[in-house]
């Protein structure tokens, strides 16, 4: 299994992931979710689905508490 991940490595399919983002969200993030939220109203399936989906990586990356 270690040989397979290794060449995975190498052959750039798998990338390392630190466990500390490189840039943390403060305040900078609510413009993205103003329009995201925007977004939510809109008639078309596919925008609704994209913004719902990126809203949620917004609060995964920049939860409250």
């Amino acid at each position: 299994m270690a040989a397979h991940d290794a060449a995975l490595k190498e052959r750039k399919l798998v990338e390392e992931v630190s466990a500390a983002p490189a840039k943390t969200f403060d305040d900078d993030w609510r413009p993205l979710g103003e329009l995201l939220l925007r977004a939510l109203r809109d008639d078309e399936s596919y925008v609704f689905l994209a913004a719902a989906h990126s809203l949620a990586a917004v609060a995964d990356a920049a939860p409250r508490g």
